[in-house]
C-alpha cells in the first residue's frame, strides 16, 4: 500500500516533521470491495478495482485505481473512485464516474478491431 500525503508542504531539503492522527475505519480490502460491488453493479462489467493508496489530507480516504479489460487486448487504466477511509462513503462520485465513462469509452473506440485466434 502506498501512503500519499495530500496537501502537506515539504521542502526541496532540509528536515521536516509530519504528524498525523489518522483514523481508518474502513480497510483497503473493505474499500477495494466497495469500489469493485459499485463498478459492476452501477457502470460496467468490464470494469475492475485495483488495489489502493491512503491519501492522507484534509480527508483521509482510499484512491482505488479503475481499469477496464477486454479479453484478447489487455487492460488500461481510466480513472480512480475515492472513498472516504472513516465512514465508506463515495467522494466526488458523480464527477469520478463521469470521467471514468470517458476514458472508457475513449479506449473502447480506439481499440484495434477484433480479431480471432487461428491456433
Amino acid at each position: 500500500m502506498t501512503i500519499i500525503l495530500d496537501r502537506y508542504t515539504i521542502p526541496e531539503q532540509g528536515t521536516f516533521e509530519i504528524r498525523a492522527a489518522v483514523q481508518i475505519n474502513v480497510t483497503a480490502a473493505q474499500a477495494r470491495r466497495l469500489a469493485s460491488r459499485f463498478l459492476m453493479d452501477e457502470v460496467s462489467h468490464l470494469l475492475v478495482a485495483a488495489a489502493p493508496d491512503l491519501i492522507v489530507g484534509d480527508r483521509t480516504r482510499w484512491r482505488v485505481p479503475v481499469w477496464i479489460g477486454f479479453p484478447s487486448q489487455g487492460r488500461y487504466d481510466i480513472g480512480v473512485l475515492e472513498i472516504d477511509a472513516q465512514t465508506g462513503a463515495f467522494l466526488d462520485q458523480d464527477a469520478y464516474v463521469a470521467e471514468i465513462r470517458q476514458r472508457a469509452t475513449y479506449v473502447a473506440e480506439h481499440l484495434a478491431p477484433f480479431t480471432t485466434r487461428t491456433e
